[in-house]
C-alpha cells in the first residue's frame, strides 16, 4: 500500500505523511490496524452537520448506482449512511484507541469561512511551523458532488477500482484518475430527487440531536482536542 501512493518513499524521510480516508471513521477494525502499525499518528476530524453528511452520502452511493434510490434500504445495504454520522461513538473509539489529546476535531462550516484560523490549528496541533498564508491547493475544491451521464457505466467503473483495489493494484487505479477517467465518468448527469421522505428525515433529525449539538459546540471554537470538547465528553 505504502509503495503504491509513495513509490520510492526515501524523499519523505523526516516529513509529516497523512492521509485522508473518510471512509474509515466508523471503522473499528481500522482503529485496530492503525493503532497497531502507528500508535504515535495522529488524528483529525473534520465535523460537518450530521444531518446533512448523511444525506450527502446517500445522494453520493445513488449516483454511482451502490444503493437504490430508497432510504430505508439503501441504509441497511451501506449502514455507513446514518453510521458514520455517529459522531461521538466513533470519536471515542478514536480517542481510546490514540489518546484524547491525540484526536483533533475541525469545524468544517469554519474550513470555509475562517480556513487561516483552521490552519493554524492543525499546524500547532501536528507541532509544525504556522504558514503566513493559504496554500494554492486550498484555493482548489475537492470531493464536489457530481452526478455521472450513466448509472450503469459508472457501476462497472466503480467495480472496476474495487476489484484493482482489492488485488492491490492501487497504481492502475490512481493512473485512470490521472488520465481523467473518473472525471470523465462522474459527470455530465442530472442530481437525482432522493428517495426519502419528510417523517424519515425528521427521525433523522432527531436521531441525531446529540450528533449536531456537538458539531455545533465544535463550530464555535473552530477546531478543539476531543479532550477539550465538553458535549464529546458528555455524549461518551
Amino acid at each position: 500500500y505504502w509503495n503504491s501512493y509513495f513509490p520510492g518513499g526515501t524523499h519523505l524521510a523526516g516529513r509529516l505523511v497523512g492521509e485522508i480516508a473518510p471512509t474509515l471513521f466508523d471503522s473499528t477494525d481500522a482503529i485496530k490496524q492503525l493503532a497497531a502499525h502507528n500508535a504515535e499518528c495522529r488524528i483529525v476530524v473534520c465535523l460537518r452537520d450530521p444531518v446533512a453528511r448523511a444525506l450527502s452520502l446517500f445522494e453520493h452511493y445513488v449516483s454511482i448506482a451502490r444503493v437504490p434510490n430508497d432510504w430505508d434500504g439503501a441504509r441497511e445495504r451501506m449502514p455507513s449512511i446514518t453510521e458514520a454520522s455517529c459522531y461521538a461513538k466513533y470519536i471515542s473509539a478514536w480517542a481510546a484507541a490514540f489518546g484524547a489529546d491525540r484526536v483533533l476535531l475541525l469545524s468544517h462550516k469554519a474550513v470555509a469561512q475562517d480556513p487561516m484560523a483552521v490552519l493554524g490549528r492543525l499546524c500547532d496541533f501536528l507541532e509544525v511551523e504556522r504558514l503566513a498564508k493559504l496554500p494554492v491547493e486550498a484555493e482548489e475544491r475537492y470531493g464536489v458532488a457530481a452526478e455521472p451521464r450513466s448509472r450503469a457505466v459508472v457501476w462497472v467503473a466503480d467495480r472496476a477500482a474495487w476489484t484493482l483495489r482489492s488485488l492491490r493494484l492501487h497504481s492502475l487505479v490512481n493512473l485512470g484518475k490521472q488520465l481523467g477517467l473518473k472525471r470523465l465518468v462522474f459527470s455530465g448527469g442530472q442530481r437525482p430527487v432522493l428517495g426519502v421522505t419528510a417523517d424519515q428525515k425528521a427521525a433523522l433529525i432527531f436521531d441525531l440531536g446529540r450528533e449536531s449539538a456537538l458539531v455545533a459546540e465544535v463550530d464555535t471554537h473552530t477546531a478543539c482536542l476531543a479532550s477539550e470538547c465538553r458535549a464529546y465528553w458528555e455524549a461518551t
